[in-house]
């Protein structure tokens, strides 16, 4: 004997046409309890994914030594072995990461896509660096590059509507 359908779901939610996902078996499911099951199940894992990248981040980084101002030693992190694997632009955005985190004595960097692509002016107007003066989409498809080879690590950020993201060079 079956049990008659309901007009709502276990949460209250009208079981409308618009709001009724019937599936091949006949079982019937909200739509809206499914949207805001998903929303949280992609909310935990970024938020267990971001907690176990910043784990894996290196703590500490020795400072390399002075060489004369304005000049950047690489070290065996540079990944020499790893170069015939890399483009010209992960090239740039390697080096670019290295002089954001290295080079000013941190483990680890927030860097937008914009510093990436034009670089950064203080906020007295003077220009700090000029980042790689590649296009954006080509910065995107060099640190996905670098990612997937496991020269760097990287874990996004957003707050309100700016993004940047945090970066370290793996060893």
């Amino acid at each position: 004997m079956s049990r008659p359908y309901s007009d709502k779901c276990k949460k209250g939610h009208l079981l409308s046409d618009s709001n009724l996902y019937m599936h091949k078996n006949g079982t019937r499911e909200c739509r809206q309890c499914s949207r805001e099951r998903s929303k949280r199940a992609y909310s935990n894992f970024l938020a267990g994914r971001e907690l176990s990248e910043l784990a894996s981040a290196p703590q500490e980084i020795p400072p390399p030594e002075p060489i004369g101002p304005d000049i950047l030693p690489l070290d065996k992190s540079f990944p020499g072995l790893r170069m015939a694997f890399l483009s010209g632009p992960m090239v740039k955005v390697y080096l670019y990461i290295l002089m954001r985190t290295t080079g000013f004595y941190k483990r680890r960097d927030n860097i937008a896509l914009s510093q990436f692509e034009h670089g950064i002016v203080d906020s007295e107007g003077n220009r700090l660096d000029y980042g790689t003066g590649m296009s954006r989409n080509a910065i995107i498809q060099a640190l996905k590059g670098l990612k997937r080879l496991g020269l760097i690590g990287m874990v996004n950020r957003t707050s309100g509507s700016y993004r940047t993201n945090t970066y370290w060079l793996n060893p």
